[in-house]
């Protein structure tokens, strides 16, 4: 009996590997990334603020191919902006590009020279003006840029620039938080069929496209590659061996009303709350990591990424003993 145990919890981490490795390969072969053009001022300012934004992979835009949105670097300096440079930033904005004006070198320029920047500039450039002062230095809007380019991009490309941009991590824990939704209610309409506690698997795909999309949203390969190496049976195991069914038994019984899974059906509620908890545990797992990385924290990483699993289902219990909707969840506290 050990030994079919332990062969049935194999397969069905190889399984879940597979069900991950092939979620998470769809999401990469889909990925439009978009065109940023980051433009005016000298090269190396460009160079900094695309780096300040996207980390070491910034690559500046292919000027043969559509551009998305255009970033205009304006110096602080001088206290006005070059008439050249205001035909090039009224030319992008005519041509029907989405434009934002960068004010570099704020932190080494006066509020009246800004001022006197700000008030020169075009109407329309009111909501798409930001200060850059350098990158974590008080005053500077690079995280607004991001704000402001989400807004802006078509919906096709807004996931993968969420991704690839490294500065504005509560972007990401909000896309990640809109996804979980969706996921949520996904598993609320298997569950409401009902199905069969055995047949779980069905629910399991969900979760597998959701952690998959919280990963890569966060752009932490480094976490795929561990979950794979210590295996993925201490995150979504639990549904599918029949080990894991008595775990996944316990976080039911957290649930007020719900006590034991009755004849073995899981309902529409259940289902939810379950997957709702799992995703955002995975997501305040994820965020930690991302800011350790932020910090150049790099022991503090790795020991997320290795108590990834083992942190995901404590959370998910604390989150279903706290009652918690998708409602009730928040951005993590800042430490």
């Amino acid at each position: 009996m050990v030994r079919s145990f332990f062969l049935e919890k194999t397969m069905a981490e190889q399984d879940l590997r597979k069900k991950l490795e092939e979620e998470y390969a769809k999401l990469f072969k889909a990925e439009e990334k978009p065109n940023v053009l980051v433009s005016g001022d000298g090269e190396e300012t460009r160079k900094r603020i695309g780096k300040a934004v996207f980390g070491r992979d910034f690559s500046n835009a292919d000027e043969s191919k559509p551009v998305h949105l255009v970033w205009y670097c304006v110096s602080c300096r001088s206290g006005k902006v070059a008439q050249e440079d205001m035909e090039k930033i009224e030319s992008f904005h005519e041509s029907g590009i989405p434009t934002a004006i960068v004010l570099t070198d704020a932190d080494s320029s006066t509020d009246e020279k800004i001022r006197e920047i700000k008030s020169s500039l075009p109407a329309w450039a009111k909501d798409s003006t930001f200060a850059s002062c350098g990158s974590g230095k008080k005053g500077d809007q690079l995280k607004g840029l991001t704000d402001w380019s989400v807004e802006r991009l078509p919906e096709k490309f807004r996931d993968a620039f969420i991704k690839i941009q490294k500065i504005n991590i509560d972007e990401k824990w909000k896309k990640s938080h809109a996804i979980i939704v969706q996921h949520t209610i996904g598993a609320g309409a298997i569950g409401f069929t009902p199905i069969p506690f055995s047949d779980a698997p069905l629910l399991v795909a969900n979760e597998m496209a959701l952690l998959a999309r919280v990963l890569y949203l966060y752009d932490l390969d480094s976490i795929f590659k561990t979950l794979e190496s210590i295996g993925l049976s201490s995150v979504l195991g639990p549904l599918l061996s029949s080990g894991g069914k008595a775990l996944a038994a316990s976080l039911f019984k957290l649930l007020p009303g719900v006590g034991t899974v009755v004849g073995g059906v899981i309902s529409g509620t259940v289902g939810a709350v379950v997957t709702a908890a799992f995703g955002e545990a995975a997501s305040a797992v994820a965020y930690a990591i991302h800011k350790a990385n932020q910090k150049g924290d790099n022991e503090e990483a790795k020991r997320l990424v290795k108590e990834f699993g083992p942190t995901v289902v404590a959370l998910s219990k604390l989150f279903i003993k706290q009652k918690k909707k998708p409602d009730d969840y928040r951005l993590p506290a800042p430490k």
